[in-house]
């Protein structure tokens, strides 16, 4: 399934011409490794004259990056989000920043003060304008009307709507809902840190361990999506959380080499970390609860 950082956020400044084409940039990461397929930018009020074209860099430095890949839009809408395909999907890695950049002859939309925060959505973050990185990055193109360039400056800590489209592997729903043994480095470093085969090595296995065990605060996506649906502060969207949603709910039965371990875990008959009967996630065990009484599981 596709993401991007973006949701129903939408610009102030909708039909902005400054008379010179340029180059607009949103830094972003990702905590898990995908594939950049397109990239997304809402367009202003009016056309551009020319049709715009996007890039995707790494950022290497504020001041340099490496072009990983290019695409034109089709047959645009104005005033609306569109997507232009990479001529060739560019592969990412995981907590590594990069750069989706539009270039336009004139027309664009922006909002000040827009990267105050940081916008994150499922794997995607756009970091906040601060310390080392800036965010919201533009550059003029004078005469080079044909030019794309890596975008260098900011100002007033502004947003110009440009949003990559990422893929993640299958893998995160196929371990997790029991439809395949894990195959992937993320995969078999999760099923091992839950079945307690071995340590955890991998980022996203560490944190889940620190989750389960109480000894850390969830930090990561992943992590906070599996905090808050333990907690019973969020519906569950996405096919891992459905999975976990169904198996904690008692509505499935465990099948899977991941969502087994889950469920000893929290049935009470295996542990991490510590004692099983003192074993909790928020709360005393003897209390605990995910939607009906504890004394009813």
């Amino acid at each position: 399934m596709a993401e991007s950082i973006f949701t129903n956020q939408t610009p102030s400044l909708t039909n902005e011409n400054d008379g010179v084409p340029y180059c607009l940039g949103t830094v972003w990461t990702s905590d898990a490794d995908g594939t950049v397929t397109g990239i997304r930018w809402y367009f202003p009020a009016t056309l551009p004259t020319s049709t715009p074209t996007v890039a995707l860099y790494s950022w290497d430095s504020e001041t340099t990056g490496t072009l990983l890949g290019s695409g034109t839009f089709v047959s645009p809408t104005a005033g609306t989000w569109n997507t232009a395909t990479l001529d060739t999907p560019a592969a990412i890695t995981a907590t590594t920043k990069y750069v989706a950049v539009v270039r336009t002859v004139n027309r664009y939309v922006a909002t000040s003060n827009f990267f105050t925060g940081a916008v994150t959505n499922g794997h995607l973050t756009a970091p906040a304008d601060s310390g080392g990185v800036h965010n919201g990055k533009y550059d003029d193109l004078h005469n080079a009307v044909n030019t794309m360039i890596y975008p260098q400056q900011t100002i007033n800590k502004g947003c110009y709507f440009v949003d990559p489209v990422v893929t993640f592997s299958t893998e995160y729903t196929q371990s997790v809902g029991g439809s395949s043994t894990p195959t992937g480095a993320i995969a078999k470093a999760t099923s091992r840190a839950l079945a307690g085969s071995s340590t955890p090595t991998a980022t996203i296995a560490r944190s889940i361990a620190r989750t389960l065990s109480g000894t850390a605060t969830a930090t990561g996506a992943i992590t906070r999506q599996i905090s808050r649906l333990l907690s019973g502060s969020v519906t569950p969207t996405g096919a891992i959380l459905k999975a976990v949603s169904r198996l904690l709910g008692g509505s499935v039965t465990p099948t899977g080499a991941v969502d087994s371990e889950i469920n000893v875990i929290l049935t009470g008959t295996w542990h991490i970390g510590r004692p099983k009967t003192s074993w909790h996630i928020g709360r005393a065990r003897t209390s605990w609860t995910l939607g009906r009484p504890r004394v009813g599981d």
